[in-house]
């Protein structure tokens, strides 16, 4: 198996921990081979990783690892979590089942998966995914999730001006806006709303306050 990708080579280290493999490699005009033993990695200090993800095309997590399949040994992509409205459940593919190839071509790594998906396709697009479900190789197609369009500003001069944020939620709109005051501007963070009139007049609410009562 030819790989230049890193991650293909630390799930190579984790899943055969102290096995032997045996390298060839170049230095200079040199070319020469050499045995390996491998050993797990361990520290106390340094944070595990336990997934990579796609959280908007595919909107799953992914983790790499080294599958044998009819006697083949091939760096695949495992799946190991779906978020909410993941298109992969409607294409058959289920936690723990695990992506070989991406239109044909095999993948070296989760991240490979994901950069690929998100490179070379847009929102909206389909996509072929080979899987292996534990008994069956198949193939299946995936329509990449799309969350559609949401118009996020508007501003025709000082006659409306109009701005949107999802993160925070919020929202503001002012008509005929003459800097030092507007006829009308209205703006909502969260819950909290706000009116106000020739900025003379200003009505601001809230959600109501929730509280305890003791006996």
């Amino acid at each position: 198996m030819e790989t230049n990708h890193p991650d293909t080579i630390k799930t190579l280290q984790q899943a055969a921990a102290k096995s032997t493999f045996e390298f060839r490699a170049q230095r200079n005009t040199t070319v020469f081979e050499t045995t390996v033993e491998g050993r797990a990695i361990s520290s106390s200090t340094a944070p595990e990783e336990l997934y990579r993800i796609d959280p908007i095309a595919t909107r799953a997590g992914y983790r790499s690892e080294m599958v044998s399949i009819n006697n083949e040994t091939i760096a695949a992509t495992r799946v190991v979590e779906l978020f909410p409205e993941s298109p992969l459940p409607q294409a058959g593919i289920a936690i723990d089942d695990v992506i070989l190839r991406l239109n044909g071509v095999n993948l070296n790594s989760a991240q490979d998966l994901i950069t690929r998906i998100i490179r070379d396709h847009e929102l909206g697009e389909e996509v072929a995914l080979t899987v292996y479900n534990g008994d069956d190789v198949v193939e299946t197609t995936v329509l990449l999730w799309d969350p559609g369009r949401r118009i996020s500003r508007i501003n025709i001069g000082p006659l409306l001006q109009y701005e949107s944020s999802l993160v925070p939620s919020s929202e503001t709109f002012s008509l005929l806006d003459f800097w030092l005051f507007a006829v009308y501007s209205y703006s909502r963070i969260e819950g909290e709303r706000s009116h106000n009139i020739f900025g003379l007049f200003n009505i601001t609410s809230d959600y109501g306050e929730l509280t305890e009562l003791e006996d």
